[in-house]
């Protein structure tokens, strides 16, 4: 399988007067008709189908789109968008639509309208979740990107393996008769899926039906990795999970957000919300956000099959942290920071929990409150406020501490200001590690990250830095590996397989048998068609077989079958554990472990690994496991990307996810 690419057929949208419509002479340098190799149309239902779109400066509209009904009075269109994008790529070669270098390019959902609902709180719909007649943006197909365009209105996402990414959205409804931003829907069998929601501006959803489905992203039947967005200006809560039905074997991660205050409601709004109903979704994660003065930063509904987990979050100033409102349902909180400096604030408010708390799994925490009487609640009732009381009544955050965290400034409103001052050390033991809160390092990125351009490919002037590139392995051909790939060890067969438990689809990368039966020699399956030194990757694994040896994981900086960074797990008669190994003609000169990880055959786990330069931490379904250092490395240079197992393992491979940088960073110190 090859790199996803762009623009073998790449075509123009541009409403400047004197612009030709179907001409194939456009200059995109003179934005004109005349002296140009390119396609070029001024109307958006002409324009979607090519592999690449680039849309030119301006405010484009469409009225009507498809088929409307009536409901409350008002008539409206819940799937089809003013710009409909129904045409699919593949893994190989993904469709983008997106601005050309920057413009601001403007989609209204309502022609003339470059405002937001007008009376964001009407009931009548009218002016709330109706006003808009239909979405601006509709996504239906798949391996498809949008990035850098501006709307006035919803954009809904019912196709997979969809990336939105660098847009300024704002205004909601009308999809469903509710007021959201970013509507992720579908009613087909499987649902939505591989969806990455990242650097957007997301802002002024509106009522629908309740404040509940007022939410500013919202999804039915999904999951998504959401990730580096702000959120600010929404009636109901910036992100509500509501349904994640058809989605067993994959997770829901939400991280490095930048969940802002509301000036729509004078009590506030929520962060974080989920999940409403139909959790049949193996994790959610949230990680590494930041809930500044929020009602609640995340309401605890229903739980994941697995696990919901939040760790290293900062809460500034929410009139309460984490509240949790189905009954009994588990709540997993780690190394947080929660800060409150005005008084009557909660860190925690738990409804429904019965008196043991039995399924509250806190610890590893920092708690700090200027006011001192911020209080945890559970059945109603104020438990404590201190956290020696607190521990008493609830027998946990046994390793929790209380201290001021030494924000930059902690009376500021912008992300710099809750960076922390000095080398912060909170706690020890913790599997998320000893610092609490957003920024561990300080380094993070949370929010926008830094402005460039949305382009790749040979119209970009300016490469990204960082490229991002997933196999699913569902358009490979059974009974072979992947194009490009390589496996040439004799004793191994490796080949894709239909597999009706694969996370994304139903094809999946095997080792499917051994000429051996035991031993300790090594089986990699890889890539050299990207250049990886340093960034991340991910994979989901499941253990089939192996008398000996079970698992196996990723590889990477790969030189040869011999000659590569591995972290494997290990479940078998030799032992439980994770290893991270730097090989070098099959002899490891550089490992580490992370021990006693019990794992079981037959069910999906997800390994992470971030390499930058000397440091490389090794991640276990969200659980940092290793943090360790590797300097002077014998590799030090780009290499292939892929799999690998050990002696008699037989394992499934699935949504291999590599993040790489395209230039070398600096060396370490």
């Amino acid at each position: 399988m090859t790199l996803a690419i762009y623009h073998a057929d790449t075509i123009f949208l541009d409403t400047r007067p004197g612009i030709v419509n179907g001409s194939s002479t456009y200059d995109p340098n003179t934005r004109a008709c005349g002296k140009g190799k390119y396609r070029v149309f001024t109307d958006l239902d002409q324009a979607a189908d090519a592999d690449a779109l680039y849309v030119r400066a301006g405010t484009y509209s469409r009225a009507p789109v498809g088929k409307y009904i009536e409901v409350h009075g008002n008539k409206v269109n819940y799937w089809t968008g003013a710009l409909a994008i129904n045409a699919s790529g593949t893994p190989q070669r993904r469709k983008l639509v997106s601005a050309y270098k920057d413009e601001l390019v403007i989609i209204q959902a309502r022609p003339g309208a470059s405002n937001f609902n007008p009376d964001p709180a009407d009931t009548t719909f009218k002016n709330s979740s109706h006003y808009y007649p239909h979405p601006a943006i509709s996504i239906g197909g798949a391996y498809v990107d949008v990035k850098g365009l501006k709307t006035y209105g919803q954009v809904v996402i019912s196709g997979h393996d969809i990336t939105l990414e660098g847009c300024n959205l704002g205004g909601g409804g009308p999809h469903m008769n509710q007021g959201q931003v970013v509507a992720v829907n579908s009613n087909k069998q499987g649902g939505v899926y591989n969806i990455i929601i990242r650097k957007n501006r997301i802002h002024h959803s509106c009522w629908g039906e309740s404040a509940q489905n007022g939410a500013a992203l919202m999804g039915y039947n999904f999951s998504a990795t959401i990730e580096n967005n702000e959120f600010y200006d929404n009636y109901g809560a910036d992100i509500r999970l509501k349904d994640c039905g058809d989605q067993q074997g994959r997770m829901s991660i939400i991280r490095y957000n930048f969940f802002r205050p509301t000036s729509l409601r004078s009590h506030g709004n929520h962060g974080v919300e989920g999940i409403g109903q139909d959790g049949q979704v193996d994790y959610i994660l949230i990680h590494n956000n930041i809930f500044y003065r929020k009602g609640i930063g995340i309401q605890w509904d229903g739980p994941a099959m697995k696990g919901t987990f939040a760790y290293n979050n900062t809460f500034i100033d929410c009139d309460m942290d984490i509240s949790q409102w189905f009954k009994n349902a588990r709540v997993n909180v780690y190394n947080n920071l929660y800060y409150h400096s005005k008084s009557g604030q909660r860190y925690y408010q738990f409804a429904q929990h019965d008196s043991s708390l039995s399924n509250l799994n806190s610890d590893y925490n920092l708690f700090f409150s200027i006011a001192a009487d911020s209080s945890w609640f559970n059945l109603n009732r104020n438990r404590g406020t201190t956290l020696a009381e607190w521990q008493q009544y609830s027998g946990k955050d046994k390793n929790s501490v209380m201290k001021d965290p030494q924000f930059v400034n902690p009376f500021g409103n912008r992300l710099e200001d809750f960076k922390r001052k000095g080398n912060p050390r909170d706690v020890t033991s913790s599997p998320y590690g000893s610092v609490c809160g957003a920024y561990v390092t300080g380094d993070e990125v949370i929010g926008l990250l830094p402005k460039k351009s949305w382009q790749t490919g040979r119209m970009a002037k300016t490469p990204e830095k960082e490229r991002q590139y997933t196999w699913s392995f569902e358009d490979d051909r059974l009974g072979t590996i992947p194009k490009g790939w390589k496996a040439p060890g004799p004793m191994a067969l490796w080949q894709v397989i239909e597999d009706k438990t694969a996370p994304s689809g139903k094809r999946v990368l095997a080792l499917t048998n051994h000429k051996r039966e035991s031993g300790s020699a090594r089986d990699a399956c890889w890539t050299n068609s990207l250049p990886f030194l340093n960034g991340e990757l991910e994979v989901r694994f499941k253990a089939v077989g192996g008398r000996m040896e079970k698992g196996g994981c990723l590889a990477w900086r790969v030189q040869d079958e011999k000659t590569y960074y591995s972290a494997r797990t290990n479940y078998g008669p030799r032992g439980n554990n994770i290893g991270l190994y730097c090989m070098v003609n099959w002899d490891g000169v550089w490992k580490t472990y992370a021990e006693n990880v019990f794992l079981s055959a037959g069910k999906w786990y997800t390994m992470r690994i971030i390499h930058q330069g000397a440091n490389i931490k090794v991640y276990l379904d969200g659980k940092r496991l290793l943090d360790v250092m590797h300097k002077n490395s014998p590799l030090s240079k780009p290499g292939g990307v892929g799999i690998c197992t050990k002696g008699d393992a037989v394992t499934s491979f699935d949504n291999l996810r590599v993040k790489w940088s395209i230039e070398k960073p600096k060396a370490s110190k």
